[in-house]
């Protein structure tokens, strides 16, 4: 999860910088394919469908409150 959380780091980062920046078309692909690969290798024992749910479920979940977060930022910031 630390991954996660320096690739939206970064790309909040960028946002504060540019807010008309649209990072979330970069931050999602990047971080849904990280998830499942560490996912599958982390629960080698429960099946695949299930460490896929997993992964989405964390994604989703994480980036949904990094991105509030973000926004409160900059809204406060602005």
């Amino acid at each position: 999860m630390s991954v996660f959380f320096l690739i939206v780091s970064i790309t909040s980062i960028l946002r504060l910088i540019f807010p008309s920046l649209e990072t979330d078309y970069v931050e999602v692909p990047i971080i849904v394919v990280y998830n499942a690969i560490t996912f599958y290798n982390f629960f080698k024992g429960d099946k695949k469908w299930l460490v896929i749910v997993k992964s989405f479920i964390a994604v989703a979940s994480i980036f949904l409150i990094a991105n509030l977060c973000e926004d409160l930022v900059i809204s406060i910031t602005s």
